[in-house]
């Protein structure tokens, strides 16, 4: 077999490599750092926009929502799901999908897993295979139907033996499920999942049965052939709309969101995936500027070799050919190395991508037809970019003088100014762009750093208790009021426990509830937008977390309780009934009493909870507390309201929180774990976090973002710190003779300093004004990923502005000097 034969032009372009080993590393090297950081984020991009979905034609599937009429979006509530199933007509297929988490009780353990509740379609939409058993049919979603399960490969593997679990009996917090289905290995969803169960024969032991619950539910469609977005979504508003003439109470005004189920899982992230990218770019575009002066300046070693070529009959498309096929060899290898470089920065940059995509992907990513395209896009760009100009000069070379041994004085395309000259002012202008967008970043992190989260989160310990049985509150729905005193019981008697408390919805823990509510007293037509965030707390949750008592006083543990009637049977509608028209005390957040009392002493007023005709219970306000940032610094301020967990206990979702009396809050973790085994009957707490830890995750997008910036304008700064320096040691250099004369007829050493460095500085000044109006122009970009900062901060601008100056001052004054230190009687010598 015969080897492969390269083109002569490249033959030629590797031998020039070789012919100046040092030279091509320092060229590579510099190519692979842009050319790396872009693959990096590119392969972010490509997983986040750019790759399928992992299911069969993925571009057909869409995530509905409801809206209120204000755009706010809201969970889906079950009862207008089976509506609108029924009376659709634009999808083939509709699923609901609701998560939770229970316990999973095996024989030799019990551990918490994920379980989504899923109307039958659901495997059907996604186009989900099974590796062992059936899928899941309409009989198994319907009420009173067979408990059935299906179980994830992951979890067959690792908790229930592999292979012949279909059949086998597993339960799930207190209930027991045969195994129907192991779900082909792969599979993954836009949430957590370990295990799934039909929806309907759990609607009302979840309370989703009820048409004003909106509970952390979404649907998922496929869209018909020929059906698109638009026409799905005015087919389902208009279905929105019959709803909402049927059920005026909770459906008035509310309509359906239909979104590309890519599009829904990542929004919000194009916004900074354009923002890094554009700083890679930069960094790209300066390696590259970088590269162009190095070219340059070799290119006055060469002249004469192109001369000789010229001399022997090539012309200047010939030499240029020649001279670009060299620069392309060397962003070839600089790609090769950079792409080796980016695709193991992957792992690191994969916290960039939106959790719900995270859970879609696979860790590692490959080289697909995205990243060849994007890969030979960069070699060919990065190639010709840094090599047409030098190439350019050199075609142009002038024979007959190149062929001379003089060294005469050289004047550039811009008569003093060379292209050397132009690129440094370039490199400038590009790295104070990016150190700008890197000052506002810091400094809008820094404003949310500083933004009072209305707690203080040192030495507090939190943790989510599990779901007690349902036989606790099944007859009684006061026993979960019980469940609570006996887990707070049991921590108080942790050594190095200061105090505790319990709290649904904790701040910072992804958890929400919000309801309906109208004042006492006044017009109650359009109630349905009157909404506040709900916690149900135990009296010490306010010392425990810091948070001001502002006015009237606190909760007191002892408040009336509801009659439950003999024969309760628990249920949305049976809880309802016991607490119509009951007094509750609750105490308000001071941007709640502004809202709706502006002016007014909120203590003794009244507020109804539920729509009304609904008439959940009546709250009369006794206190008044501090504000909380519920859902992240970034989010403003809620209206919030607070009840008495001894008095409107819930069933779920419940949080205790312990300040620690000293030292590390994290070191509760393992005896609060061990007190807590036996009011929760052995099953495991979950979601154990330090309140600090809690609030650093919600910033962690940010931190990120922040330390990659700062990353990045750190590289543009010694890219441009060295390109400079480089370039002006050259044109120097060029010069050594102009500076000899100068000092022989009599120009002193310093005159000739002032010179070169004002003439260097000049450059550098030119650069800033450019970077300037390009950052200034550039704002739009990273107004939306700034908080409490604008994109044409004045601070920032000078800060950044000074920084690059006084960065770019020593390249400026070294080869000055040393051109300044010259000895005249040497140069005139070799003359």
């Amino acid at each position: 077999m015969q080897p492969v034969k390269l083109p002569s032009i490249l033959r030629d372009a590797f031998r020039q490599i070789r012919s100046a080993p040092g030279y091509a590393l320092v060229i590579v090297l510099t190519l692979a750092l842009g050319i790396g950081a872009n693959v990096a984020i590119f392969s972010v991009v490509s997983a986040t926009f750019l790759k399928g979905l992992p299911y069969p034609h993925a571009d057909r599937l869409v995530k509905l929502v409801e809206c209120k009429s204000q755009g706010d979006g809201l969970s889906v509530s079950y009862p207008n799901f089976l509506d609108w199933r029924r009376e659709q007509r634009s999808f083939s297929g509709l699923a609901f999908w609701h998560d939770e988490t229970r316990a999973l009780r095996l024989s030799d353990s019990t551990e918490q897993v994920s379980v989504g509740m899923v109307s039958s379609d659901f495997f059907g939409v996604l186009g989900v295979k099974m590796a062992e058993g059936r899928g899941m049919t309409a009989q198994d979603d319907q009420m009173g139907a067979a408990p059935a399960v299906w179980v994830t490969s992951d979890l067959c593997q690792k908790r229930l033996g592999g292979a012949g679990a279909v059949g086998r009996t597993i339960r799930l917090g207190e209930q027991s499920f045969t195994i129907a289905g192991v779900i082909a290995p792969g599979f993954r969803f836009i949430q957590k999942v370990d295990v799934i169960i039909p929806v309907a024969p759990q609607a009302v032991s979840s309370f989703i049965d009820n048409r004003d619950n909106h509970n952390n539910a979404f649907a998922i469609a496929r869209l018909k052939p020929g059906v698109d977005r638009a026409a799905a979504a005015s087919d389902m508003n208009l279905i929105a709309g019959q709803l909402g003439q049927l059920y005026p109470g909770s459906n008035k005004g509310i309509g359906v969101e239909v979104t590309p189920l890519r599009e829904a899982i990542a929004s919000g992230s194009g916004s900074r995936m354009a923002l890094l990218f554009s700083a890679v770019g930069m960094v790209l575009l300066i390696a590259c500027v970088n590269v162009a002066n190095m070219q340059i300046a070799r290119s006055f070693a060469r002249e004469k070799e192109m001369a000789i070529r010229a001399a022997v009959g090539a012309n200047r498309w010939q030499l240029v050919r020649q001279l670009l096929a060299e620069s392309l060899a060397l962003s070839g290898l600089g790609t090769i190395v950079g792409t080796c470089i980016g695709l193991g920065g992957y792992q690191f940059l994969r916290a960039l991508i939106p959790w719900q995509i995270q859970n879609l992907i696979p860790e590692q990513v490959g080289v697909d037809g995205w990243m060849l395209a994007f890969v030979a896009l960069m070699a060919l760009a990065t190639g010709i970019g840094f090599g047409f100009a030098p190439a350019w000069r050199l075609s142009h070379a002038d024979p007959n003088g190149a062929l001379k041994s003089n060294s005469s004085v050289k004047r550039g395309w811009l008569g003093r100014w060379r292209l050397g000259d132009a690129l440094v002012a370039i490199q400038v202008a590009l790295a104070l762009m990016l150190v700008i967008g890197a000052g506002l970043v810091i400094r809008s992190f820094d404003k949310l750093l500083r933004v009072d989260p209305g707690f203080r989160p040192a030495q507090v310990l939190s943790l989510r208790l599990p779901d007690p049985p349902a036989s606790l509150y099944q007859h009684d729905p006061l026993g979960m009021a019980t469940y609570m005193d006996q887990s707070l019981d049991a921590a108080r008697r942790v050594s190095g426990v200061e105090s505790c408390a319990i709290v649904s919805c904790l701040p910072f823990s992804h958890w929400i509830s919000s309801m309906m509510f109208y004042i006492e007293g006044r017009d109650a037509s359009d109630v349905r937008r009157a909404t506040a965030n709900t916690h149900i707390v135990s009296p010490e949750y306010f010392h425990v977390m810091g948070i001001p008592l502002l006015a009237g006083r606190n909760l007191t543990g002892r408040e009336a309780q509801p009659t439950v009637p003999a024969g309760f049977e628990f249920s949305m509608e049976g809880v309802t009934r016991i607490y119509q028209g009951f007094e509750l005390d609750g105490l308000v957040s001071q941007r709640m009493a502004e809202h709706f009392w502006p002016g007014e002493n909120p203590i003794g007023k009244r507020f109804h909870l539920g729509r009304p005709g609904l008439e959940f219970g009546v709250v009369t306000v006794v206190g008044v507390v501090g504000n909380t940032a519920q859902d992240g610094l970034d989010r403003g301020i809620p209206d919030e309201y607070y009840l008495s967990s001894h008095q409107f206990p819930q069933p779920g979702g419940i949080f205790l929180v312990a300040r620690a009396s000293g030292g590390d809050a994290g070191a509760l973790a393992k005896p609060l774990r061990e007190a807590l085994s036996v009011p929760t009957q052995g099953n495991p707490v979950q979601d154990v976090k330090t309140m600090t830890e809690r609030m650093s995750e919600f910033n962690e997008d940010r931190s990120f973002n922040t330390g990659l910036m700062a990353f990045f304008a750190a590289t543009a700064l010694s890219l441009a710190l060295v390109g400079i320096y480089g370039v002006l040691s050259s044109n120097i250099g060029r010069s050594i003779r102009e500076m000899g004369i100068r000092l022989a007829l009599g120009a002193t050493r310093t005159r000739v300093l002032g010179d070169l460095l004002l003439r260097s500085l000049l450059l550098v000044a030119a650069g800033s004004v450019l970077g300037l109006i390009g950052a200034w122009q550039c704002g739009r970009i990273i107004q939306s990923q700034l908080f409490g900062v604008s994109a044409t901060d004045p601070l920032t601008y000078w800060v950044s502005t000074l920084l690059v100056l006084l960065t770019a001052f020593p390249g400026c004054l070294f080869p000055a000097l040393r051109a300044a230190r010259v000895n005249p009687n040497v140069v005139l010598r070799e003359e």
